[in-house]
């Protein structure tokens, strides 16, 4: 799976492409292309089949269905975490390189600015996530572990809210039940002085 955001100033979906020409990868290639980033052409011959994709809804189904991506340093890092997906990450420009999130524990192979990262460089980390099965697979463990701790603390204020609401029930039920009781023991009280008062006649 390639994909590097709606406009890819820096033309890196096409390095990426290069590298898996050059590594003679023979599977298929899935391209996602926003609005801006214009027309990706394939010209020399390539050992792959491919598909270009515009407007896609389900992301995060394609992104589940990728053994790995190419990406830069933005948010779709984290999305592919989500899903469990390891990634090959090509930043776009120097503010890129300050994201924290793109790092190996997070099973992101991250190899600096992309237009400075060497062929060499990126070929061999195209041909490791290939081939290199243990690897990815520990790539994909990282990427979903991330992706489970940040669903749970996105989850923790909504946990939080349901166990306050909980509690708040129960002591609506507690008070409700106080009051009944007290009710119960004021009408058996005047019960009682009913009595009281026949019996005195």
């Amino acid at each position: 799976l390639i994909l590097f955001g709606g406009t890819d100033p820096s033309g890196l979906a096409r390095r990426a492409l290069n590298s898996l020409r050059r590594v003679g990868y023979q599977g298929h290639v899935t391209i996602v292309r926003g609005m801006g980033a214009g027309l990706l052409e394939v010209n020399e011959p390539v050992p792959f089949t491919y598909s270009v994709l515009e407007n896609v809804e389900n992301m995060p189904n394609l992104m589940a269905l990728a053994d790995f991506a190419y990406t830069s340093a933005g948010r779709t890092i984290v999305e592919l975490a989500a899903v469990g997906t390891p990634s090959i990450c090509l930043a776009q420009n120097e503010k890129e390189l300050t994201h924290t999130h793109a790092i190996e524990t997070n099973g992101v192979s991250a190899l600096g600015l992309g237009n400075a990262v060497e062929d060499e460089e990126l070929d061999r980390m195209t041909l490791r996530l290939i081939n290199d099965h243990e690897y990815r697979d520990e790539q994909a463990r990282r990427a979903t572990e991330v992706g489970r701790r940040r669903r749970n603390r996105r989850d923790a204020p909504r946990r939080q809210r349901t166990v306050l609401a909980r509690v708040r029930r129960l002591r609506e039920a507690r008070r409700r039940g106080a009051e009944q009781r007290r009710g119960q023991d004021a009408a058996h009280d005047q019960l009682t002085r009913l009595h009281a008062a026949l019996a005195e006649q």
